[in-house]
């Protein structure tokens, strides 16, 4: 698969402005498309190398109209990640790829703007305002893929809920019509107060930019009270993360006997070739040993390494941090040190959602069984399910891996959380109470004796 951006400057005289359009080629499979980006730049402007636009040049800040350089670039790095994500996602369905111009409109093109007779016709048509509000501020806050992907399913849900109430007006959602919705997520969506209290959330952000715009005189201070329970904090303590950074993986198709959380032993074929099972546990790893997320592992180039630590700037929060490196980051990055990856990149790091499907494998066959009680709420009704450890492994166990396992070790929380960008201390307090926990059944070992 390739994704690719250039200047389309067959158009530069047409235009008349000095601009030249930005163009896209898609190819999966061997189907092509090449359509626009959705925007023209100056040709000083484009860095062909990276295929990005320039920050700065000539000691000032690139704007695009009203858009900063970075905000178009993210949009850019959206593109990439989608289509990659959806050539992944038909590689493991086994299915052919759809038709690219209309998957590149629904996804990237903004809805035509309406005419004056349009608008007149539908003022208060609440699917309009509901379309406009995701599509202004996904362009204004560089949402990334994975909220993009979010914020559509909650576009969902609210379409689904306006055909099944018939509703037509934002001034709908007062006390009344919000519990309406709720009801409508926890009965006929069927969906968990922790998701329910997701989706009235984006609901309130909704509402708040419709009375900024003047659309409507309701209020987004009604906070429907929901039953919660915390979720567990999955990570790997210091002996699991040892034997996972030691295993020898077995090959492709190896018949392996394991155990599952009750005990039971059950058989499974090796589903993942040894490179890729090592792969993707030194990329994880290196999350376990320096604290990134896996936005900033993926974005990790060569020119963010220096003489025992790393320099960053977080994708998610945009904080500058220092790492320092301890021996077993130093190997990780020394084992793929003469690679050469695309765009400098010094890991081999694959998409988030393979990345999250092959750790599950990884965990497994490596045994991870350990049994992980989850509750959570419908509605009033309180719901227990038992996991083994590597059903509920991800990208993010990494970082809480490192949290838990410095703070066991007697590192200060306030050095951690210098590593780890955290601001907020009560953010570590989970992670305190974990590491405090460990540390008083250590101590009862010493009654054993």
């Amino acid at each position: 698969m390739s994704v690719r951006f250039f200047l389309d400057k067959t158009r530069e005289k047409k235009r008349g402005d000095g601009d030249v359009t930005v163009r896209c080629a898609i190819c999966i499979q061997g189907k092509r498309l090449t359509t626009t980006a959705g925007f023209s730049i100056k040709p000083e402007y484009w860095n062909q190398d990276t295929q990005r636009i320039l920050l700065s040049y000539a000691g000032k800040p690139v704007m695009i109209g009203s858009l900063t350089a970075r905000e178009l670039n993210s949009k850019l790095k959206r593109i990439d990640s989608f289509f990659s994500e959806y050539e992944d996602e038909l590689r493991r369905n086994g299915q052919t790829v759809g038709d690219l111009k209309s998957i590149y409109n629904e996804n990237f093109k903004k809805q035509k703007v309406e005419t004056t007779e349009e608008k007149e016709e539908l003022p208060d048509d609440i699917r309009k305002r509901l379309s406009d509000f995701l599509e202004e501020q996904k362009d204004k806050n560089s949402w990334r893929l994975a909220t993009s992907k979010s914020m559509k399913s909650f576009q969902k849900h609210m379409t689904d809920f306006f055909d099944y109430k018939h509703v037509t007006s934002i001034d709908y959602f007062n006390e009344d019509g919000t519990t309406y919705f709720v009801d409508f997520l926890r009965e006929v969506k069927f969906l968990r107060n922790s998701t329910i209290e997701k989706y009235t959330s984006r609901l309130r952000y909704f509402i708040r930019w419709a009375e900024n715009k003047g659309y409507t005189s309701i209020k987004a201070n009604f906070r429907p009270k929901l039953q919660k329970t915390k979720k567990p904090i999955v990570f790997l303590d210091w002996d699991e993360l040892m034997k996972l950074y030691e295993f020898s993986f077995p090959d492709v198709g190896t018949k392996l006997t394991l155990v599952d959380v009750h005990g039971y032993e059950y058989e499974k074929r090796v589903g993942l070739e040894k490179s890729t099972l090592e792969r993707v546990r030194d990329v994880f790893c290196f999350c376990c040993f320096t604290s990134l997320r896996y936005s900033d592992v993926e974005n990790l180039k060569r020119s963010n390494l220096f003489p025992g630590y790393i320099q960053i700037t977080t994708v998610k929060t945009g904080d500058s941090l220092k790492i320092e490196l301890n021996k077993y980051a130093k190997a990780i990055l020394n084992k793929y040190r003469k690679d050469n990856f695309p765009y400098d990149k010094v890991l081999p790091v694959i998409s988030n959602q393979r990345m999250n499907d092959y750790l599950k494998e990884m965990a497994e066959i490596v045994g991870f069984n350990e049994a992980i009680p989850v509750t959570y709420y419908r509605g009033s009704q309180r719901v227990d399910e038992v996991y083994a450890k590597y059903q509920l492994m991800s990208t993010h166990a990494g970082r809480r891996t490192f949290i838990c396992n410095a703070l066991m070790l007697g590192i200060a929380p306030q050095i951690v959380m210098k590593w780890t960008g955290h601001s907020d201390y009560s953010a570590m307090k989970p992670y305190i109470e974990i590491a405090d926990k460990a540390k008083e059944d250590a101590m009862l070992l010493f009654d054993k004796q």
